[in-house]
């Protein structure tokens, strides 16, 4: 007899996705109570195959079949990790797999049982190999585009997630077989079935139209169709090629001059304030965004300046961005200093913090922008610079934040500043202070020893 699930209100509500070391077996000393009731745990890295169709198969009988009220049965799958699937492996039993692994996820994260089944989608990381069947997932359960898949998953999840250029160019090509399946879409599902794909839907993915978008910068002749039109139209996922900038606070992003030139993704994330350092936003003094905004441009000293954002009077806010900070002529070149900017820039955040989001950037957003960020996470949380270096690194996903060794220096020396004035202040109630935790030269050294393995690779 068919199963007919109960979709729950929040379509990842039972679906969790973890690093490798949160899996509980039977050989794990439990310290912890487990978080949910998984029973299906799905593993993505770099040896695995897509589930054989008699796998799942097999597994979504059992399902139809079983007490989930009862049975303490679980069940594993393997999956391949993001970044290595390519067009030639969209094969029809391939593409099969792919379709029936969401579908049997779903049975068991919208589970009717009283037991609150639930499924766990895990890799070494939590994020990396998991990213591709996560939005897979995503569009195929909300019955949404790439698009939204990637901003649900990070402004209503909150999920940290990493993927590739060639992952977005395979999710765009699954997306209409996604949709199509997804129980959103059909009013009758056999769930202890396959389901099955026909000729016309592995035309459709093969062969489907190219989508089509203007470029940035691009100008629209006609005079019937709103600049609010072209800016939607723009494709931003492909301009940045899926990746996110880096959420390090609430309020706080790290991220690229790719990621602060496009302002479809900058309005996506609600981001009001930029600081570019070092570099030039090519969208500011463009033709279009002068024609719909009055920028007045306030000299700061050491060669810095704001520009404050406003919609002409008719034109509407075309962008969430209210403010721009620049750096100017600060190359990362172990020669520049940040020093003198440093407290103008932290200045900046602070004015801000509370009533919007700020993304700092440079070209790649590992130098120039890391320290800003470094340095407002230690004045912020009121942390050590090792400390603060560590929690920037570790939500730069896939980025190895690395500023150069002036700036690494300059971060010390600030350091040592502000422990200063807090025993001037009284903040210490011996009279001892600790100005830094290690020397400039070991941190240095620790760093790079984290580096090698990549660097290895």
């Amino acid at each position: 007899k068919p199963v007919t699930p109960t979709p729950h209100p929040e379509s990842l509500a039972n679906l969790y996705n973890d690093p490798t070391n949160s899996i509980i077996t039977s050989h794990t000393a439990l310290s912890i109570v487990p978080r949910a009731n998984w029973r299906l745990f799905v593993q993505c890295h770099i040896d695995a195959q897509f589930p054989s169709l008699s796998t799942l198969s097999h597994l979504l009988f059992i399902y139809s079949i079983s007490s989930h009220d009862t049975s303490s049965e679980y069940h594993s799958l393997e999956f391949p990790p993001s970044g290595s699937i390519g067009i030639g492996d969209c094969k029809g039993e391939n593409l099969q797999s792919i379709i029936n692994t969401c579908k049997l996820i779903y049975l068991y994260s919208s589970s009717a049982s009283s037991s609150a089944l639930s499924s766990l989608i895990y890799c070494s990381d939590g994020y990396t190999e998991c990213s591709l069947l996560v939005l897979s997932y995503l569009m195929y359960v909300e019955d949404v585009p790439l698009e939204d898949a990637i901003l649900t998953l990070h402004l209503k999840y909150g999920r940290p997630f990493y993927i590739f250029n060639s992952d977005v160019i395979i999710l765009r090509k699954l997306q209409p077989l996604l949709r199509k399946f997804s129980p959103k879409r059909r009013t009758t599902i056999d769930w202890g079935k396959l389901d099955t794909l026909t000729n016309q839907d592995l035309n459709e993915i093969l062969l489907g139209p190219v989508r089509t978008v203007p470029k940035l910068g691009h100008i629209h002749n006609s005079d019937d169709e709103s600049d609010e039109e072209d800016e939607i139209e723009i494709d931003w996922v492909k301009e940045v090629e899926g990746s996110l900038p880096s959420k390090i606070l609430p309020y706080l992003y790290l991220g690229s001059l790719k990621h602060a030139s496009c302002l479809p993704l900058l309005s996506k994330l609600e981001i009001t304030h930029i600081i570019s350092v070092g570099e030039t936003l090519p969208w500011l003094n463009g033709y279009k965004f002068l024609h719909n905004n009055e920028i007045t441009h306030t000299k700061l000293a050491h060669n810095m300046e704001v520009s404050e954002i406003l919609p002409k009077h008719g034109h509407g806010r075309h962008t969430t961005v209210k403010s721009v900070m620049k750096v100017n002529n600060l190359e990362d070149d172990g020669i520049d200093e940040l020093a003198r900017q440093l407290p103008h820039i932290l200045h900046f955040i602070e004015n801000h913090y509370q009533h919007g989001k700020i993304l700092v950037h440079c070209r790649v957003g590992v130098s120039r922008s890391a320290t800003v960020v470094i340095a407002e996470i230690m004045k912020r949380l009121n942390v050590s610079l090792p400390y603060a270096y560590l929690f920037t690194r570790v939500r730069r996903l896939n980025i190895i934040i690395q500023p150069n060794l002036r700036f690494m220096y300059e971060l010390f020396k600030w350091e040592e500043k502000v422990k200063l004035k807090q025993k001037e202040n009284g903040n210490f109630l011996d009279g001892t202070v600790m100005l830094r935790e290690i020397d400039w030269f070991i941190m240095c050294r620790e760093i790079m020893k984290l580096n090698i393995p990549y660097l290895n690779n």
